[in-house]
């Protein structure tokens, strides 16, 4: 009998971004900075855009989202223009 292998888990980045603009059916549109260094160590800023759907527990929450809310964003390196939101910042949760 073969023993069943594990399926490996995708790499994900959680970005944080702002609500652009919302679209049908519970998609944002996100712009967030994906930060990193090359292979020289320099920093690399490199701007995205997003097309967002919503995660299952904020759907359940009921949790509401708006233009320009601060988010968190989990992000597939496999496909890098599409994301989850998984958090909605709060005011009081912004570091002054």
């Amino acid at each position: 009998m073969k023993s069943k292998e594990k399926l490996k888990k995708e790499k994900k980045v959680v970005l944080t971004g702002v609500v652009v603009e919302e679209l049908p059916n519970m998609f944002y549109v996100v712009q967030a900075v994906f930060k990193h260094t090359d292979e020289k160590g320099n920093l690399v800023e490199l701007p995205l855009r997003l097309r967002c759907s919503v995660s299952g527990k904020m759907k359940k929450k009921l949790i509401q989202l708006r233009r320009h809310d601060e988010v968190q964003v989990e992000v597939s390196l496999y496909d890098i223009n599409s994301g989850v939101i998984v958090y909605r910042n709060t005011k009081r949760d912004q570091v002054v």
